[in-house]
């Protein structure tokens, strides 16, 4: 390293550190692992939830082989023993959220049922109104297919998937789209509407219902979990911020 941008970090986490994290809104998320690293510090995983964990991991990031993990270390800039030690982190966090928020989870799922619906639809856009009804009547009549005139006609990105879209979570899109969604039946066409400037033609395909399992389970347990960690991080600052402008003045 260059001379001139050496640093005495000794120094200066001393002198300047904690101005530094504030000046460059750290200090909210350094104060934040603090926390999450005390909560944790006790939690012990056993080899088999730490293959699952890495199984996951793996799974959620398309990461089929040693060349996929190869390839996702290069672009992450991390080395193996560093993606190693955030994802045994990461399910120490979940097992932690698990054995405090486990008999509330249940309660938040009910809460929040309707946004963890997942649905899967096909959709063509158009600026072009009067083919936006073409393509309706040639759907209905069975004419043309569906993905073959997403192909032809649609000027979204769905145009590359064949008009297919999903399965994503169903407030994911616009909600004007995900209110028509919820009411429809499955395999119904919709009639040409506007959306955002776009005429669309919908069909819904399937509403996939979420169910209580350990999966969401898990999921409900770190929404918990977050929800307090932020809490307690908001209000160590507050205490600590009028501890200091009572000193100050």
């Amino acid at each position: 390293m260059d001379k001139g941008y050496t640093i005495d970090l000794n120094n200066f986490l001393k002198n300047e550190g904690l101005n530094f994290l504030i000046e460059n809104n750290l200090f909210k998320s350094f104060i934040k692992s603090i926390l999450v690293a005390k909560m944790i510090s006790h939690i012990e995983l056993d080899d088999e939830l730490k293959t699952k964990a890495f199984q996951n991991f793996m799974l959620s990031n398309k990461i089929k082989n040693e060349k996929d993990l190869k390839k996702f270390l290069e672009i992450s800039y991390i080395s193996q023993s560093e993606l190693e030690k955030d994802v045994i982190k990461q399910a120490k966090i979940i097992e932690f959220a698990k054995r405090k928020y486990n008999n509330k989870a249940n309660t938040r799922f009910l809460e929040r049922r309707k946004d963890l619906e997942m649905v899967v639809y096909s959709l063509i856009r158009t600026s072009n109104h009067e083919l936006a009804k073409e393509i309706y009547f040639k759907v209905e009549s069975e004419e043309e297919g569906f993905e073959e005139l997403a192909i032809k006609y649609s000027e979204g990105n769905e145009k590359y998937s064949r008009g297919i879209i999903g399965p994503v979570p169903i407030n994911q899109g616009h909600p004007s789209l995900a209110d028509k969604l919820r009411v429809m039946q499955k395999g119904e066409l919709s009639e040409p509407f506007l959306l955002d400037n776009w005429w669309c033609v919908l069909r819904l395909e399937k509403l996939i219902k979420p169910s209580f399992n350990e999966i969401v389970e898990s999921q409900m347990c770190k929404e918990i979990f977050d929800e307090e960690i932020n809490s307690l991080v908001n209000s160590f600052i507050q205490k600590n911020s009028n501890k200091n402008s009572a000193l100050n003045q």
